[in-house]
C-alpha cells in the first residue's frame, strides 16, 4: 500500500530515502527508514481508498515490530493476545415491548427531551442497533405513556399527603403577557421517615 522505495543508497548507515508513489508515479516522496509518516500522510490525502485498505491489513496484522525484539509465541500465546469482540445481550424475553416504552418514557420525563426524539434518525439507528426486537413506538403513543405516568404519580402524591400527620402549604400567584398564574408548594414529613429517625 505504501509507495515503492528506491534508496539512493546501499550504505548501511544511510537511513534518509526516497520514494515514488505507484498510484501516481510523477509523485517523489521523502523519508527515513525510521518513520514513514510522509509516506502515510500522501497516501491518506491523496489515495484515500488505498489507505483504508492499508489499515485494514494493519489491524489484521497488527503493528510491526523487530525480529530480535519480538519471542517466539506459540499458538496459545498468540490466541490471547487477539482482540476480543464485546457481546451484548439481546432478545431479553423478560423485557417487553411495554416495559421498553415505559423506560423510554422514563428517559424522555427525567431529560425533559422531546417527543419528537423518536422520529429523530440517529435515535432511531441507535436503537436498532442495541434493541432492534423492540419497536419504536409513536409521539402519540409515548404522550399517552407520560400522562398515565403522571395519573400514577399524582396518585402516589396523594396518598403521602393523606398519611402525612402535618402539611405546610405556600400559593404564590403571579402574571405575565395577561396571563395569571399560580403555584402551589406543600411541605411535608414522611411517617416512614419520621418511625426511621425516632426508632
Amino acid at each position: 500500500m505504501l509507495p515503492e522505495s528506491n534508496k539512493k543508497s546501499d550504505s548501511a548507515t544511510e537511513k534518509n530515502f526516497k520514494a515514488t508513489c505507484k498510484f501516481c508515479p510523477n509523485r517523489v516522496i521523502s523519508g527515513n527508514i525510521n518513520n514513514s509518516s510522509n509516506f502515510l500522510k500522501h497516501i491518506e490525502e491523496q489515495h484515500s481508498i488505498e489507505f483504508k485498505k492499508f489499515q485494514l491489513v494493519k489491524q489484521q496484522v497488527g503493528p510491526r515490530k523487530r525480529k530480535s525484539d519480538v519471542p517466539l509465541e506459540t499458538a496459545d500465546t498468540r490466541a490471547a493476545k487477539k482482540q476480543t469482540v464485546l457481546q451484548m445481550k439481546t432478545g431479553n424475553p423478560a423485557f417487553t415491548q411495554k416495559q421498553f416504552e415505559s423506560a423510554l418514557c422514563t428517559m424522555i420525563t427525567t431529560d425533559m427531551a422531546p417527543l419528537a426524539i423518536v422520529e429523530r434518525k440517529g435515535f432511531r439507528a441507535f436503537c436498532d442497533k442495541v434493541a432492534p426486537e423492540y419497536v419504536l413506538p409513536s409521539r402519540r403513543t409515548l404522550g399517552r405513556g407520560i400522562s398515565a405516568m403522571y395519573t400514577e404519580e399524582k396518585q402516589k402524591l396523594i396518598v403521602e399527603m393523606q398519611n402525612a400527620e402535618w402539611l405546610s402549604a405556600t400559593a404564590d400567584a403571579w402574571s405575565s403577557h395577561k396571563r395569571a398564574f399560580m403555584g402551589v408548594t406543600v411541605h411535608y414529613v414522611d411517617p416512614v421517615v419520621v418511625k426511621l429517625i425516632c426508632s
